[in-house]
């Protein structure tokens, strides 16, 4: 069997993986052909990290392989939406987490964005926002109003000089951010009818927090 091993010389087709990268031996039985180890679009989990320059005698740049936490987080963060629940999650992954989520833009996908949000305010409360001030930017609250609602822990907001009036939709909802202790809204051209409509769950449910400061 051996002897006939050598008179062929066919040892099969030999390959070599170096940084990622699948190769074929030049004194294999078939031509060098480079080829990915790893084939995937660019939507799935690259396994390494970008390239950095090598400290060691050997020149060029190095790849280095992604910790399988890290790889576990970036996989969850590209399937977000199929999350049901964050809470009892450890806060330790709470950051990392969440900036990855934000890296793929999913909070600018309006398919998405309210559904993710609500991941996050219900495990994590305050430490996703603890205050915000919209001050002068009554754009943003119109069009964003319904994700600052799902801040369901926020205890500071400014919403000063944004043209409120008295039947904006927010006032319906102030009176249900329970966590809510300071709430500013000069000159918004509120009458007694404003006020009245904003604390309407509270004087007829109970529903709100009596000790806020408006």
């Amino acid at each position: 069997m051996s002897s006939n091993t050598e008179n062929t010389g066919d040892t099969g087709q030999v390959y070599v993986n170096e940084k990622g990268t699948l190769y074929q031996l030049k004194n294999s039985s078939r031509p060098r052909v480079p080829s990915r180890l790893f084939k995937r679009p660019r939507s799935e989990i690259d396994l390494y990290d970008e390239p950095h320059n090598n400290s060691s005698d050997e020149p060029g740049n190095t790849h280095q392989p992604k910790s399988l936490q890290l790889l576990a987080l970036d996989f969850i963060a590209r399937h977000i939406e199929l999350v049901e629940s964050l809470v009892d999650f450890p806060d330790l992954i709470a950051k990392p987490l969440f900036d990855l989520v934000e890296k793929y833009k999913i909070f600018h996908d309006e398919r998405r964005q309210s559904q993710v949000l609500q991941l996050f305010c219900e495990a994590y409360g305050q430490d996703i926002l603890d205050g915000l001030d919209m001050a002068g930017h009554y754009l943003a609250l119109n069009q964003y109003l319904h994700l600052l609602l799902q801040f369901n822990s926020i205890t500071k907001l400014d919403i000063s000089r944004c043209e409120l009036g008295d039947d904006h939709e927010f006032l319906l909802h102030a009176g249900c951010m329970e966590s809510l202790k300071i709430l500013r809204l000069s000159e918004n051209g509120l009458s007694d009818a404003g006020i009245q409509m904003m604390t309407t769950k509270l004087r007829m449910f109970g529903i709100g927090d009596r000790k806020s400061v408006v």
